[in-house]
C-alpha cells in the first residue's frame, strides 16, 4: 500500500509537541484512506465521546498507551 501524506506547514508548527504530530500524520494517513477521524486531547476525553455517541457511531477506537489522563494500558 502506497500513502502519500501532505501537511500543510502552519505558523506555530515548531510549537507542535512530539504526540501532536505523530496524531496529525495518523489523521493524515486514515484520512486518505476514506476513513472518517475524531480525536480528543486525552483519553478521558476519548471514553467520554464513545460513551455519549449512539450505538455503533464509531468502529474503532485507537488510544496511544501513553494518552495523558487515561492511557491504552
Amino acid at each position: 500500500m502506497n500513502c502519500k501524506i501532505s501537511l500543510h506547514l502552519q505558523e506555530n508548527r515548531s510549537k507542535m509537541k512530539l504526540p501532536d504530530i505523530i496524531r496529525e500524520i495518523a489523521v493524515a494517513i486514515l484520512e486518505d484512506n476514506g476513513f472518517l477521524v475524531e480525536t480528543a486531547e486525552n483519553g478521558a476525553v476519548a471514553v467520554e465521546k464513545v460513551r455519549h455517541a449512539p450505538a455503533g457511531y464509531y468502529a474503532a477506537v485507537l488510544m496511544d498507551i501513553q494518552m495523558p489522563v487515561m492511557d491504552g494500558y
